[in-house]
């Protein structure tokens, strides 16, 4: 992965290459203090913001890493844009959940949108690639409209393959999130045990115990878990959905197909009379 080049007064750099760590898909590509909005009552407030491995996480400080993150989104299927009035401002959107996100200065949000659209490229997700999918979908859209015209039952199917598809992109999405969560719970319960062995004294340092807010990020796995089976509910909704769909389609393919044939065997007969009528 590219060491990105960026303003060192609000965003820390990864590691070197040559520079020893355990675990690369760990290391923060990209971190630092932004201003997120929350809501209209608390406005905007500043958070820890971290690139890891393709998710971009938020913390309520740099010191609440270790608790688990308040929230998670791919940034692969994220969309960045800057705002058109606000200077330092800039979005990112993944299907219907967006972050409002604001820099101290103009140059600082630049720093941050480039490093962010540059992993995109990187990663294949990039404006370049999407702008090749765009074209394509265009090219197979002005194709089909001039070889027909879609019926209804077209039209649903693919608007129930799209919604299939944006619930999938979720269900990717609260996966990245669930696998964050569980890897820090083990984390916290290996630690756990290694203090445990280590120390013959009962009571653990309240400090170290205190490091990993345990009941917070339980109350998180469960809510992802939620939105993981709601999706899931959705999922196989819009599924059965498509195949009564398809049922439909297929029973009205076969009775049309049925009616040729009988509209031809009709017509075949018709001939066939009127050459015998000739004949004699």
């Amino acid at each position: 992965m590219t060491d990105y080049q960026v303003n060192p007064t609000s965003v820390t750099q990864p590691l070197n290459d040559s520079e020893d760590h355990t675990d690369k898909s760990r290391v923060p590509i990209l971190q630092g203090y932004l201003s997120k909005w929350t809501n209209y009552i608390h406005g905007w407030q500043n958070r820890w913001i971290v690139l890891t491995n393709g998710t971009l996480s938020y913390y309520k400080s740099e010191t609440e890493t270790a608790h688990g993150c308040r929230g998670a989104i791919s940034l692969n299927r994220a969309t960045i844009k800057a705002h058109e009035l606000d200077l330092c401002r800039f979005d990112i959107s993944v299907n219907d959940c967006t972050w409002c996100l604001r820099a101290e200065t103009e140059e600082d949000k630049h720093n941050w949108v480039d490093v962010l659209e540059g992993f995109k490229v990187e990663s294949g997700y990039g404006s370049e690639n999407n702008l090749n999918n765009s074209r394509q979908e265009k090219q197979y859209t002005i194709q089909s409209e001039v070889h027909t015209e879609p019926s209804p039952e077209d039209t649903e199917i693919f608007q129930l393959g799209k919604e299939l598809k944006v619930k999938l992109s979720e269900l990717n999405i609260f996966k990245d999130i669930l696998t964050t969560q569980v890897d820090k719970i083990q984390t916290f319960l290996d630690t756990n045990q290694d203090l445990t062995k280590k120390t013959d004294d009962v009571s653990l340092d309240e400090t170290r115990r205190g490091s990993f807010n345990f009941r917070t990020e339980s109350l998180l796995f469960k809510d992802t878990t939620r939105e993981v089976l709601d999706s899931l509910t959705s999922v196989v909704s819009l599924i059965q959905r498509g195949e009564d769909m398809w049922g439909k389609r297929l029973s009205h393919e076969t009775e049309k197909r049925k009616k040729t044939m009988e509209g031809a065997a009709y017509s075949s007969l018709m001939k066939q009379n009127n050459r015998d009528r000739d004949v004699s």
